[in-house]
C-alpha cells in the first residue's frame, strides 16, 4: 500500500495485493472503480474512491491493484459557468459539497470581502486557483477538509525528526522565483473610473524558519526585485487586492527551500505540520513546512518520504 497526503495535490491511495490464481471475487469488488474507501493510518486520516484498477495473471497468482483519489476528484471535468455566491470562502463551500464532502472548514483566516465576477473553469481547477490566489491550502486536520491560509495552518511545536531515522535527506535553496516586493492592480468593474493598486513588502511575510528571509537574503545579495501584476477583474476590492498581493509574495518566497526526507515510519508528519531535523548540519535543521507525506507498507517493510518548504533560512 502507498498513500499521499499532499497540499498541492490530490491526496492518493495505491493498493496492491496478490490472490490465489483462482482469484476471490469477494475481495476485489471492495476494489472496483467507484467504490468508496476510508483509510486510517494512526492519527492521519483520508476518504474517497477507487478509481482506476489493473490485473494482472502471475504464475503465483492473480496481482490485482487499485487506485483511488480523494473526494474532491468529483469535481474533476464539471465544467462550471456560473457560481451565485459572492466571496471566495462562499465559493469554496458550495464545492466542498458539490463534491460530497461531509466535514469540512472554511475561512479559519479573516473573510476578505470580494465578488467573483465569472466562472468558467474545472471544479478541481477553479479550486486550485482560489487556494494559489491567497496562498491558501486544502488539507486534511482532525477529520475535516480545511482551506486556511498553508504558511500558518498548522502551526505550532514542530515534529523531531532524527538523522537516525532517516535513510535520506535532501534541501535545496534557489532565489530564481523570489521577489522583494508584488505590487498588484485591480478595479471594481462596477465603477469603471475606479482603480486601485497595492504594494506588499517583505516585511508583511511570515517567516517559517525565524531566520534570514529568502526576500532579504535576495536584496542583500542581488538588490531589490519587484513584481508588477497588471489590472485583474477578479481583484475589485482593496482588502482582495491586498491578500492576494501579499499571498503572491509569500508563495514566491516559499519556492526558495525545497527539501526531502525518507525514512522510519512516521505519520506525525502531515502536510503543513512543522518538521526539524536532529543531529544534521546546519541549514538542514529546519524547521519546515511539510507540503506532502507518502506512507508505503510493502513486504512487512515500511517507509515515510516527506517533502517540506520554507521562505526563510534558520539561524546557523
Amino acid at each position: 500500500m502507498e498513500a499521499r497526503f499532499s497540499v498541492d495535490d490530490l491526496d492518493s491511495v495505491a493498493v496492491s495485493i496478490l490472490l490465489k490464481p483462482g482469484g476471490n471475487p469477494t475481495v476485489l469488488k471492495q476494489l472496483m472503480p467507484g467504490e468508496k474507501y476510508k483509510l486510517k493510518l494512526d492519527n492521519l486520516q483520508m476518504q474517497g474512491d477507487f478509481v482506476h484498477m489493473s490485473f494482472r495473471q502471475t504464475a503465483l497468482g492473480l496481482e490485482a491493484t487499485a487506485h483511488g483519489l480523494e473526494t474532491l476528484h468529483r469535481l474533476r471535468h464539471q465544467r462550471l459557468s456560473e457560481i451565485k455566491e459572492q466571496t471566495r470562502d462562499e465559493v469554496v463551500k458550495t464545492l466542498l459539497k458539490m463534491a460530497s464532502v461531509k466535514s469540512s472548514s472554511v475561512g479559519a483566516a479573516k473573510p476578505v470581502k470580494d465578488f467573483q465576477v465569472s466562472l468558467d473553469d474545472d471544479g478541481v481547477k477553479l479550486l486550485k486557483k482560489l487556494c494559489a490566489e491567497r496562498n491558501f491550502a486544502l488539507y486534511y486536520s482532525a477529520g475535516k477538509l480545511t482551506y486556511a491560509a498553508r504558511n500558518v495552518a498548522k502551526r505550532g511545536v514542530a515534529v523531531k525528526v532524527s538523522s537516525a531515522s532517516l535513510t535520506d535527506l535532501q534541501l535545496s535553496l534557489d532565489l530564481s522565483e523570489v521577489v522583494t516586493s508584488v505590487t498588484m492592480h485591480g478595479r471594481d468593474y462596477r465603477k469603471a473610473s475606479t482603480v486601485m493598486k497595492f504594494t506588499a513588502v517583505a516585511s508583511k511575510l511570515k517567516t517559517i524558519s525565524k531566520g534570514s528571509s529568502a526576500a532579504k537574503l535576495l536584496k542583500d545579495g542581488f538588490g531589490p526585485r519587484e513584481h508588477e501584476i497588471p489590472w485583474s477583474l477578479g481583484k475589485a476590492t482593496p482588502s482582495a487586492l491586498e491578500e492576494s498581493a501579499v499571498a503572491t509574495l509569500q508563495a514566491r518566497a516559499e519556492t526558495f527551500a525545497r527539501g526531502r526526507c525518507s525514512g522510519e515510519w512516521n505519520t506525525a508528519l502531515s502536510p503543513l505540520s512543522l518538521v526539524q531535523f536532529e543531529d544534521v548540519s546546519w541549514p538542514l535543521t529546519g524547521p519546515f513546512l511539510v507540503s506532502s507525506v507518502t506512507h508505503v507498507v510493502e513486504d512487512g517493510m515500511t517507509e515515510t518520504t516527506a517533502e517540506f518548504f520554507s521562505d526563510s533560512l534558520s539561524k546557523g
